[in-house]
């Protein structure tokens, strides 16, 4: 693996990637800055398809870790979750697989060890759709008719939104949600929500938050959307304790420097308003 390396902003990388991020207009932008020392080990690498395959391929030998490591590592825990993969078996087929998402980036590497078979994807304009193209790509080989990824609705429904208000934009993700072409789902409902608070609708965008967390309580995005409308509205007790949740909802180890970090941020506000 000749491509991978932690990924420090000093060294000149060749073809390094940029991440981008798609607006609501349909237009890319540069995507926000994160120092990679604040991910650290949750998502600092940088890594190549061809790279990536080579570790594939090695997680199939024993060079690399022994047949029981890999039994521990492979072997389904808490909601299907190994040592960082993910582990399902549907229609006789075992999957082991492992995404993630960092600013303008995400990825996935999904593998089924019985076929020996491996899907690296690695994208660099934002949060596509990796799952359900994979699941094509999966078809494809297998000689089957590859099914579309739905389309993204969030940019249609803000339209709505200024047009007709919230009430019609969630009535128009209900009936599009019924249907096989569009994602109305909660990730685009969020991407909604976010916008609404970008925009300054902040009243909108904490009733549309107050549903996507009654609707999925264990999703830590939930609470942290929340948290940010509470936050947005003045609500600072209704924000720590979202964020507090989140915590608590988290599987990922740099969620409790960000989240405190965000509580003390409001924690010294709300004491300096006292003053």
């Amino acid at each position: 693996m000749n491509d991978s390396g932690y990924d420090s902003t000093q060294p000149l990388l060749h073809k390094r990637a940029a991440g981008y991020e798609k607006g609501f207009d349909g237009s890319y932008v540069n995507a926000a800055y994160l120092d990679m020392t604040q991910p650290y080990a949750a998502g600092s690498l940088y890594s190549t398809v061809d790279d990536l395959y080579h570790w594939d391929q090695a997680l199939n030998t024993e060079k690399i870790l022994s047949a029981r490591s890999k039994e521990r590592m492979f072997t389904p825990g808490l909601s299907d979750y190994g040592y960082a993969w993910t582990i399902t078996r549907k229609n006789g087929v075992t999957t082991i697989e492992h995404g993630g998402g960092i600013n303008g980036f995400n990825t996935l590497l999904t593998r089924n060890p019985d076929s020996k078979r491996v899907i690296i994807l690695l994208n660099n304009t934002g949060g596509a759709p990796l799952a359900p193209i994979a699941d094509s790509i999966r078809m494809i080989l297998d000689g089957k008719e590859p099914a579309m990824p739905k389309r993204p609705t969030a940019a249609m429904l803000l339209k709505t939104h200024g047009e007709s208000g919230l009430a019609a934009a969630l009535a128009q993700a209900k009936n599009m949600q019924a249907g096989s072409e569009y994602d109305a789902g909660s990730g685009e409902l969020s991407r909604l929500a976010n916008q609404l608070l970008v925009n300054g609708k902040t009243a909108d965008a904490l009733e549309l938050a107050k549903r996507l967390a009654e609707d999925s309580p264990k999703s830590a995005a939930a609470a942290v959307l929340l948290a940010r409308a509470h936050r947005a509205s003045g609500h600072r007790i209704e924000a720590v304790q979202n964020y507090s949740r989140a915590i608590e909802l988290s599987e990922t180890p740099r969620a409790f420097l960000i989240y405190t970090d965000a509580i003390r941020e409001i924690s010294a506000l709300e004491q300096k308003s006292r003053r």
